[in-house]
């Protein structure tokens, strides 16, 4: 039993094991829970075990004061409710303007689909179409493919991750009935969306024949009160919302407000004006110029999007000559506070509104909200030359808007050099002395000790970053054809822009000379190994072909346990350290700052350092790079020995390609057998 509540470690990894309580026993049929936390970290795997903790805790003993009300819970129906049926009206709408519009068939696409989530109301995300379920569908005037769709349309849904529905599309039904997300509440929420889907997707009598009789007398309270509601806000607010409600739906006489805000509204001609078309104007500029690469162009795009969807939803602007100052003082507000951190990782995250990103925010602890003074500031700087672009391009854009004052500020109170640890030489010598250097159990195993080793990223990597004082990016995005063995009788690494990765800034391109130890240790062999078997990338394992992360942040998940190790006095080492211990190494040894900025890719201070001089050669550098302690001297030089799957050019294990596959593999596997215990007839 490891250190903490209720974690059980297993071949070097953290589960978390609760006994099931009574209330659970029936429904899930076991002793205990068992959940893997995928982490070798004891902190890591101790914080999880008390998140889960509390949700257990949450689920099984819920005072009364917390519980829904029946008001509560006839609020979050009526929004629901409302919601799902705005967008099927605006939906039918739109095809009914399409001449081979076919209303049977729209009616009844929608009835098979409402038993869909009369199915799931019923049983619940792991519902199925039972066989009476079946009899009931086809009582209803469905057919056997429409049954076959609703089948196949609750398999869709719970491979796609729709069911159970995501807490943070949830929290938001609660927070507006001011009731606490625990997981009984996120439960009866659950309830209520799938009810309110099926309402809305029954009412089709009213969606495509214009039939609203007595049978909808409750839903139509529900629309006119929702109504009501919106309408008294806007006469509390002095003016009117963005959606302005139909005067005769809402049985009030239109204001002078309403009307002028229907004449003012925007006409077509405001799509020249619009954050979008200049931003991708702006791009084409920048592309073109050269001063932008494709992922600078598409960090842009992505910030523009974002800003036209929140001075759409949030301010009621589609025109940029529109803008002021205090809306684009919300927007940075938005950006510093409300917004998740990572938000534009999942590609999910370009079709939410503002309000699901503000829910997806507020569903992750605190640390997580609002991006950081140095992101911040580089989104400023591209809204400002929108701007700039804007005005350039003849659109007369309020003078007061400016970016400067919203600027970011980093903490000035300490010296640059204090941001980050150092790692020095005796954690370096601690590093190097841990199992994926000395021997393994298992390339699955690497942190085990045993007699393998095996020749990697995580192998030849740290060795690069320690040795040649490198970013993290530059060695994981290297080519073979980047390590130059054929230019002199010095071998080196030349950093440079390539198909994988690009660079830091312009001064990033330079050349390292390898370090004796990593040739002894057999970095160029490794090279030869990766360059036979065709791989354009020369850390092949660290690459997924499901993921657009950079390889860096899966090196930093291989490395970041070996680093803590090494950690025995908590000084808080990330992998930057290496690179500082790299340069304090040199510096302790009176290496000046013009040539530790050769070798660390930093520009000249002086123009006499930076323009009327090129970098030192390859001769001199390498006397300098010799300086570097060696740290290495105990590790015993092996034959090469790649990982299985990068000989065989396998997808990596971790893709989530590869976990497909392995699935599939499984299940026919499993197929197989049966088949196979079958008797002979």
């Amino acid at each position: 039993m490891a250190s903490g509540s209720h974690l059980v470690r297993r071949e070097a990894i953290y589960y978390w094991r609760r006994k099931t309580p009574t209330a659970l026993v029936q429904c899930r049929n076991r002793s205990h829970l068992v959940l893997s936390l995928r982490t070798w970290s004891p902190t890591y795997a101790r914080q999880l075990a008390v998140q889960l903790d509390a949700f257990l805790d949450d689920l099984t003993i819920m005072p009364d004061a917390r519980l829904l009300t029946q008001i509560q819970l006839d609020g979050m129906l009526r929004d629901v409710l409302t919601r799902h049926l705005e967008k099927l009206e605006r939906v039918a709408a739109a095809a009914k303007l399409s001449r081979d519009f076919d209303h049977a068939a729209a009616e009844r696409d929608d009835r098979w689909v409402a038993w869909v989530y009369r199915l799931l109301e019923a049983k619940g995300p792991q519902a199925r179409v039972s066989p009476a379920d079946r009899e009931a569908i086809l009582a209803d005037g469905l057919s056997e493919t429409e049954v076959a769709h609703i089948s196949a349309h609750l398999d869709r849904l719970r491979e796609g991750g729709s069911v159970p529905t995501k807490a943070h599309l949830l929290r938001p039904l609660l927070e507006a009935q001011n009731a606490e997300p625990t997981a009984m509440n996120l439960a009866q929420a659950q309830q209520v969306y799938f009810l309110g889907m099926r309402l809305a997707l029954e009412r089709t009598e009213a969606r495509y024949r214009g039939v609203r009789g007595d049978s909808d007398a409750l839903v139509d309270g529900i629309i006119r009160l929702n109504a009501e509601q919106r309408l008294a806000a806007m006469t509390a607010a002095g003016k009117p919302g963005r959606e302005a409600i139909d005067p005769v739906a809402a049985n009030v006489e239109p204001t002078k407000s309403t009307i002028a805000q229907q004449e003012t509204r925007p006409s077509p001609s405001t799509n020249e004006r619009r954050v979008t078309t200049l931003g991708g104007s702006l791009e084409r500029k920048r592309v073109k110029e050269r001063s932008w690469d494709a992922k600078t162009a598409s960090q842009a795009s992505r910030l523009f999007a974002l800003f036209e969807r929140f001075l759409a939803e949030e301010c009621g602007l589609e025109d940029l000559s529109a803008l002021r100052q205090s809306h684009l003082a919300k927007f940075v507000n938005f950006l510093q506070f409300e917004i998740y951190k990572h938000y534009g990782k999942s590609a999910a995250d370009v079709q939410k509104t503002i309000a699901d990103l503000r829910a997806v925010a507020a569903s992750k602890k605190q640390e997580s909200r609002g991006i950081e003074a140095p992101t911040l500031n580089r989104h400023l700087t591209f809204l400002n030359q929108l701007f700039e672009h804007a005005r350039a391009e003849g659109l007369e854009l309020d003078p007061n808007v400016q970016t400067a004052r919203l600027r970011g500020r980093t903490n000035k109170d300490d010296r640059a050099r204090n941001a980050r640890p150092t790692l020095k030489e005796d954690a370096a010598t601690r590093v190097f002395s841990q199992p994926p250097y000395t021997g393994s159990k298992s390339w699955r195993e690497p942190l085990l000790e045993g007699p393998e080793i095996f020749h990697r990223a995580l192998y030849f990597v740290p060795l690069l970053l320690y040795y040649s004082g490198a970013r993290r990016e530059e060695i994981c995005g290297l080519s073979p054809d980047d390590v130059i063995v054929d230019n002199g009788a010095i071998p080196y690494i030349h950093i440079a822009p390539n198909a994988v990765r690009r660079l830091k800034n312009a001064q990033s391109r330079r050349n390292c000379p390898l370090h004796p130890e990593l040739i002894r240790l057999g970095f160029l062999d490794y090279v030869k190994a990766i360059k036979a078997l065709g791989y354009e990338r020369l850390f092949p394992d660290l690459h997924s072909p499901t993921s657009k992360s950079p390889l860096g942040d899966r090196f930093y998940d291989e490395f970041k346990p070996v680093l803590c190790a090494a950690d025995t006095d908590e000084t808080g080492f990330v992998i930057h350290s290496v690179r500082r211990g790299f340069g304090n190494a040199l510096k302790q040894r009176r290496v000046t700052e013009e040539e530790r900025g050769d070798l660390l890719g930093h520009v000249g201070k002086t123009e006499t350092s930076e323009r009327y001089c090129d970098a030192f050669e390859i001769e001199t550098l390498n006397k300098l790079i010799s300086a570097v302690p060696v740290v290495t001297e105990r590790l015993t030089p092996q034959p090469i020995r790649l990982l299985p799957w990068v000989e065989a050019h396998e997808v990596a294990p971790f893709s989530r390609a590869s976990r497909a596959a392995g699935k599939r593999s499984e299940k026919v596997g499993r197929s197989k057998s049966r088949r196979g215990r079958r008797s002979p007839k």
